[in-house]
């Protein structure tokens, strides 16, 4: 592996939550670079979107994770019998609200979330993952948590959204003690770098995490695993790790060797697969409009996945519309590709 990293460049890209209110709008464009760190194990936009495009400019913008698994989760972390009645279990972020509820029915009354104005100091009325880091990576938690430190902390779905991931990473140790546990929760990118799936990749993802990376990544960064999950779903796994500090320092030179190697193999040919993919895929679409002039082609979803879809394939000239029964998207013109949003209804 003499390799140091693995570039993959993607342009024209724009940000899927930037709806337009006119067609003659001019949505800002930016290039993401993808890149496989190979020496550090770890894949990550090295070129990233630019904070203030990918900061919601909308409140009706939600985010939506798999929460299947949460029931069964919550009770194997209680079983674990690593908590008591009196232990203090804080959610991170919105996402981990549903989880500390489900603690909080289990009769562990101290579960709460960080409130975005009066422990983060946020003022905005719009925003995300983005904003809460932001604020979370500036407060003195060494003076604001001095006597009453988490002993459970709810992470879900939010350190793939990183911009600092090392300060966030030394924020959360501020907020637990070392007898503390933090449980982290991530989309599982292994199944699309074996598939050539591009649709993978979206702004507000700065880290693109397999089970083997993240655990490398934990190791490197002082903590310990108590137990890991994948959670099986039909578009993407959900992975879950509960990990605690840890004092001892490990060399983990040898660790992952196979799992190195098998996932340099994956990315290099997820990168030479590209440029015949776009070639072949922006050709359907091509040779099906020759064919069918009058026939209309439309995509089913106005989110993030389709932003990049049409993106990657360069393949806006032949969408007709954007299909979304979100009533607050329809009459909005999708940003990639500047296409006008309808209900399913016509």
């Amino acid at each position: 592996m003499s390799e140091k990293k693995i570039n993959i460049n993607f342009n024209r890209c724009i940000a899927s939550n930037n709806f337009l209110k006119k067609y003659n709008s001019k949505p800002t464009k930016f290039k993401l670079i993808l890149t496989y760190d190979v020496k550090n194990f770890i894949i990550k936009l090295s070129k990233k979107a630019p904070i203030e495009l990918i900061k919601p400019k909308f409140n009706w913008i939600k985010c939506y994770e798999p929460e299947d698994h949460l029931d069964a989760l919550v009770k194997k972390i209680i079983a674990l019998k690593i908590l008591n009645n009196n232990s203090k279990i804080l959610g991170y972020s919105f996402k981990d609200i549903s989880t500390v509820v489900r603690f909080k029915d289990n009769g562990f009354k101290h579960s709460r979330t960080l409130d975005p104005k009066k422990d983060l100091k946020i003022k905005s009325i719009n925003y995300g993952v983005e904003t809460i880091e932001k604020h979370f990576n500036n407060i003195d938690f060494d003076k604001k948590f001095k006597n009453s430190k988490a002993d459970f902390f709810i992470v879900r779905h939010t350190i793939e959204h990183c911009y600092n991931i090392k300060k966030f990473l030394k924020q959360i140790k501020k907020v637990i003690t070392k007898k503390s546990y933090v449980l982290f929760e991530f989309p599982d990118c292994n199944r699309y770098f074996k598939n050539f799936d591009y649709t993978m990749l979206w702004e507000e993802h700065t880290y693109y995490f397999t089970s083997e990376t993240f655990e490398n990544f934990l190791i490197n960064n002082g903590f310990k695993v108590i137990f890991k999950k994948n959670y099986k779903y039909p578009l993407e796994n959900s992975i879950v790790f509960l990990v605690k500090i840890s004092n001892i320092k490990i060399n983990n030179k040898l660790f992952f060797k196979q799992d190195k190697i098998n996932l340099l193999e994956n990315f290099k040919k997820y990168k030479s697969f590209l440029k015949a993919d776009i070639q072949n895929t922006h050709n359907i679409f091509l040779k099906y409009k020759k064919k069918f002039p009058k026939n209309i082609i439309t995509i089913y979803g106005a989110g993030h996945f389709t932003s990049i879809f049409i993106s990657v394939y360069n393949i806006q000239n032949y969408i007709d519309f954007i299909i979304d029964d979100d009533l607050k998207k329809i009459n909005y013109y999708f940003p990639t590709g500047k296409i006008k949003i309808e209900p399913s209804s016509i």
